[in-house]
């Protein structure tokens, strides 16, 4: 952390006492009995209360905000403001660059920087980057990875987000969401470019989570343990160009589920359960650059899957354990290939499981298909 990090964030500075230590406690209007901490003002001390585990109202966290899973917390955040570091830092201008960003002249290497609130170490509790988002506005940016979020911090999660208009870019990788996440999660953040909910324990997700998201560019929804999509998932993200729904459990890949994806360039689902493709899965990415197929039990790939795909450059389908060979013209309409890796499959003939680099390796790969392929 700079030193200014060090210096600017302590709690004294983001989150003066009078917020969140002088306010009367609430319990909460549920039926649970969870330990908290309170400061007590008369006595200018920590104690203990028995919280509901829930919110007065969805907009108020825990009713109000004088509630803290430890004894320590609450004490540093209390009593010892000058020195309690904040466990979310605001950064006026921060630095973040992804695939497919438009970078302009003067941007640097580092990419375009944002109005951002980076949280780390929340331990399951969101409240620091509640307090953060209230003192700021026109945030940017939010970076939540490894925080230990779970299902009960959504509902804070989402009016959070509902608050956040001009939000470009969400990293939400890393929790423990355990849960759909549901079609009002995104619904006010439609200037969104940037989302990842990688490794974040999410079950499945609504049929409409991603409808609001239409300027949405990225997103990285892998490791999840998923198992299914619906056909129109991504039907309204019509401008993404990467997608990574790699590391899941997917077995049916619907036949219009890129349908309305025309500027996909980059599409990753290594790592599922998939066993074949619709033949015209890819119709309409003409602009395609990158496939990554790889660790997929394919039984059999169609000869027409890339056939429209003409801007093809790099495809990746390698350690498949049931697939035998591929079509005698599965390349033949790619002319601007440069890799195909094909190596780690088993079951292939010698000659064609291996990896193929530069036009010249991909030219001696059709040249194998029209040899060894099958029609």
């Amino acid at each position: 952390m700079s030193e200014c990090e060090k210096s600017c964030a302590t709690l004294e500075n983001v989150e003066p006492m009078s917020i969140r230590c002088l306010k009367h406690h609430e319990a909460g209007p549920c039926e649970a009995a969870v330990k908290r901490w309170h400061y007590k003002e008369s006595t200018e001390t920590c104690s203990q209360f028995f919280w509901a585990n829930c919110m007065m109202d969805g907009i108020t966290f825990n009713g109000d905000r004088n509630n803290f899973i430890t004894r320590e917390q609450c004490e540093c955040h209390c009593q010892r403001p000058e020195s309690c570091q904040s466990k979310c830092v605001f950064h006026d201008a921060y630095h973040f660059k992804f695939l497919g960003q438009d970078v302009q002249e003067g941007d640097g290497d580092s990419g375009k920087t944002y109005r951002a609130v980076v949280c780390r170490n929340l331990d399951s509790t969101i409240g620091d980057f509640f307090d953060m988002s209230k003192l700021h506005k026109n945030i940017e940016m939010i970076d939540l990875r490894d925080n230990q979020l779970n299902v009960d911090d959504m509902h804070v999660l989402r009016m959070i987000l509902k608050n956040m208009p001009d939000l470009k870019i969400a990293l939400l990788g890393g929790n423990q969401f355990y849960k759909e996440l549901d079609d009002h999660m995104f619904h006010m953040n439609s200037n969104l470019l940037y989302l990842d909910v990688s490794n974040a324990g999410v079950q499945e997700f609504h049929k409409d989570t991603f409808d609001y998201l239409v300027s949405l560019k990225y997103l990285n929804i892998s490791n999840n343990g998923m198992d299914k999509l619906t056909g129109d998932q991504f039907h309204l993200m019509v401008d993404v160009e990467y997608l990574d729904i790699s590391s899941n459990e997917f077995t049916d890949f619907k036949p219009k589920l890129l349908q309305s994806n025309r500027n996909l360039k980059v599409i990753d689902m290594s790592r599922n359960q998939f066993t074949t493709l619709p033949k015209a899965v890819f119709k309409n990415q003409e602009s395609l650059k990158i496939v990554k197929m790889d660790q997929n039990p394919w039984v059999s790939l169609e000869s027409s899957i890339f056939h429209h795909t003409t801007e093809l450059d790099h495809v990746s389908i390698r350690h498949c354990p049931n697939l035998k060979g591929l079509p005698r013209n599965f390349f033949q309409q790619n002319m601007n290939l440069e890799q195909v890796l094909l190596s780690g499959n088993e079951k292939m003939d010698e000659e064609l499981s291996k990896d193929f680099f530069t036009r010249d390796g991909v030219v001696d790969l059709i040249k194998v298909l029209h040899r060894r392929g099958f029609t």
